[in-house]
């Protein structure tokens, strides 16, 4: 009987973006990331595992004060309406030396407000741009919490987003929701999401008698995304999965200039934008979108910022004719209700051995079984909490894992070992692949009513949560 020989990973081939926006295939070798993690520092806090678990009240948490946009007062005043709906909780205030202090910095502020997190487990919305709340906070603080995001450019948008939320939770009598799918193929990092997740959840759909509509492959073009996103069934609301590239972002500059920052590519070469989104007449209407898209090319090292919160860079100004197509979503009067976003290294890539070989199952990416995990709680009714928080115990059993690995290596002197580093080198894929997952809108936010049950026209109950 043969013995199989283990697959050993030489490289992580990614898909980059060229300047045309034509895409080509690169490498991240085993060696490189050996001498990238060499020179990094060896920062390995997280927060204490302290209280994970439901029924707390709902806070909102905010700036001290703002750099730009409504201030501290006008956000809490334009998130009124949702917060007494919620039966909110004293906000939480951020201050500027938290903020700007990096790593240390909010791990201290943690801590000071560790009573407070504490019984906030029933949610917490951030509220503001990333300038005043950074990405970094909102990724440490969903580790043990319940966390959604809001980042507008006034205090309107916020209005009307509260507005929509407290509306869609009125008693109402639905029909299933209608699932849309869309994948182009474009190369092989798409093909690859379009087989290993678009037509898996396309099945998920379809077994649990939902409406399904597939914009697969030529398909997938950009006025038949538009079309369905402004699709507006009074009774029957949609369920949003998309698996493209991203546009532009924190690492490069977008091919097409301004416009193009954070939009979608679709089949043809062609790209759907914010500015597409703004000039129909509903976006997503009450639904719930799960994007899946890398903008950073896959370049190694994590990212700044997060694209999906994307008003413009600093050279292109604060436009929101820039945003990303997940805040465009957001920000249209009858847009949904929530963006669950995954930015990943893992979107794009495949780890490849010496001769070119793809791994086993057992060492693919791991993003695909949350993914579909998702869409499967979100289309049976569950909130977008659900997934922030599983998401966020992940990735400190993840992280945690690598940490003492990267411990051990340190300490035994085994940068040089291939074994070891190999080993830590699939370590860090799972944790960069966590790193990037995003919730946009109030946490608790569900494709229908959060009511204890929704009556369907088909006569069944479904509950919620």
């Amino acid at each position: 009987m043969m013995t199989q020989t283990p697959f050993k990973p030489e490289y992580l081939e990614l898909s980059r973006l060229n300047p045309d926006g034509t895409s080509q295939p690169g490498r991240f070798t085993v060696a490189e990331f050996a001498r990238w993690m060499r020179a990094q520092p060896k920062s390995t806090r997280l927060p204490p595992d302290r209280f994970r678990g439901g029924g707390g009240p709902w806070r909102i948490v905010v700036p001290e004060t703002t750099s730009s946009g409504p201030s501290r007062d006008a956000l809490l005043e334009a998130l009124g309406r949702l917060a007494h709906h919620r039966r909110a909780a004293s906000p939480l205030f951020v201050d500027v030396e938290s903020r700007r202090g990096g790593d240390k910095a909010i791990a201290d502020w943690q801590e000071r407000n560790c009573s407070a997190l504490e019984e906030g487990a029933g949610g917490l919305l951030l509220v503001g741009s990333e300038a005043d709340l950074p990405f970094l906070l909102q990724q440490k603080l969903a580790v043990n919490h319940q966390v959604g995001r809001l980042s507008f450019p006034s205090g309107d948008a916020y209005c009307a987003y509260a507005a929509r939320v407290v509306r869609s939770e009125e008693p109402h009598s639905l029909q299933r929701p209608e699932l849309v799918v869309f994948a182009p193929s474009s190369d092989s990092a798409t093909c690859y999401s379009r087989d290993c997740l678009a037509q898996p959840i396309l099945e998920v759909g379809e077994s649990q008698a939902l409406s399904t509509v597939p914009l697969i492959d030529g398909e997938a073009r950009r006025e038949h995304l538009l079309e369905a996103l402004a699709r507006s069934t009074p009774g029957r609301r949609q369920l949003l999965f998309s698996a493209t590239h991203g546009r532009g972002g924190a690492i490069s500059a977008p091919p097409g200039g301004p416009l193009d920052l954070g939009a979608l590519e679709c089949h043809g070469g062609q790209v759907l934008s914010a500015e597409d989104i703004r000039a129909l007449p509903s976006a997503l209407e009450d639904g719930i979108g799960v994007l899946f898209a890398c903008y950073s090319g896959g370049v190694a090292g994590g990212v700044p910022s997060h694209p999906f919160l994307e008003f413009g860079r600093p050279a292109v100004g604060q436009d929101d004719r820039v945003a990303s197509v997940a805040n465009g979503l957001l920000l249209h009067p009858r847009g949904p209700l929530g963006i669950l976003g995954h930015l990943g290294m893992i979107y794009g890539t495949r780890l490849r051995d010496a001769e070119g070989n793809t791994p086993p199952a057992s060492l693919e990416p791991k993003s695909f079984d949350r993914l579909r995990a998702v869409m499967d709680d979100l289309s049976r009714g569950r909130s977008l909490d659900d997934a922030s928080w599983r998401m966020g115990a992940l990735f400190r059993a993840a992280y945690e894992h690598y940490c003492r690995t990267l411990e051990w290596i340190s300490r035994e002197g085994l940068y040089d070992d291939e074994d070891a580093v190999t080993t830590l080198f699939l370590e860090w894929l799972d944790v960069e692949d966590l790193k990037g997952w995003i919730v946009l809108g109030d946490p608790v936010v569900r494709v229908w009513s959060a009511s204890s049950g929704t009556v369907y026209r088909d006569g069944s109950k479904q509950r919620a949560g």
